[in-house]
């Protein structure tokens, strides 16, 4: 999971520091693709979460001393679920977007 946090900041500050993101034009390939790629990870992030919490239930069952789930950073998977479906959503919205754009963009 961690692992998957820094790309996703990575992704964040690459795609800022490039400067691909423009607001004359805010529908591009890039910015869905960027979008897409951070719900994807988001949605990795929740899912690991999610296989962390179930191995440390399972080890605590066979009698394994574990910290709490707080200390391990594997909670909060419902979370990053949610934000990864509302940026697929995002993701969906900038697709009408640049239909929308590129379709403007012929009839001028």
């Amino acid at each position: 999971m961690t692992v998957l946090k820094a790309i996703l900041f990575y992704l964040i500050i690459s795609i800022l520091h490039n400067k691909q993101l423009t607001l004359e034009q805010p529908f591009t390939f890039i910015a869905q693709r960027f979008i897409i790629r951070i719900a994807s990870l988001s949605l990795s992030i929740g899912l690991f979460s999610i296989l962390g919490v179930k191995g440390a239930a399972w080890l605590s069952g066979q009698g394994v001393k574990m910290p709490d789930l707080q200390a391990l950073h594997l909670s909060g998977a419902d979370v990053w679920i949610f934000m990864s479906m509302a940026l697929f959503v995002v993701a969906y919205i900038f697709k009408k977007g640049i239909e929308l754009q590129t379709e403007q963009d012929l009839t001028v």
